[in-house]
């Protein structure tokens, strides 16, 4: 009966060890599996973010070519009004001229 017993306790022993070689088996692969999809994540996320920064350069490239075009427009607008304005002074005082002319 010692002996029954004694082959059951070591049994009992060898069944837990593996069941702990086995824990430990899994929570390794759960580990490495865990740490490899981590990478990934954390790849993608990279991926993610550079293609957020280009497409936020890029956003900023083309604000700035429409900036440029408005500012282009715009010194034209400028540059005609001024022309306009100097040709309207000239021509008031050609006008002051003939009537100083006149005048004399």
């Amino acid at each position: 009966a010692q002996q029954k017993a004694e082959e059951a306790r070591m049994a009992e022993e060898a069944r837990m060890a593996e069941e702990k070689t086995n824990r430990s088996a899994k929570k390794q692969w759960y580990q490495r599996r865990v740490r490899g999809r981590r990478k990934e994540l954390l790849k993608k996320k990279e991926l993610l973010n550079k293609k957020q920064k280009k497409l936020e350069w890029l956003k900023k490239l083309e604000w700035l070519k429409k900036k440029e075009l408005l500012n282009k427009k715009q010194r034209k607008k400028r540059i005609a009004k001024q022309k306009a304005e100097e040709a309207r002074i000239a021509e008031q005082r050609a006008e002051e001229a003939k009537i100083a002319e006149q005048r004399a």
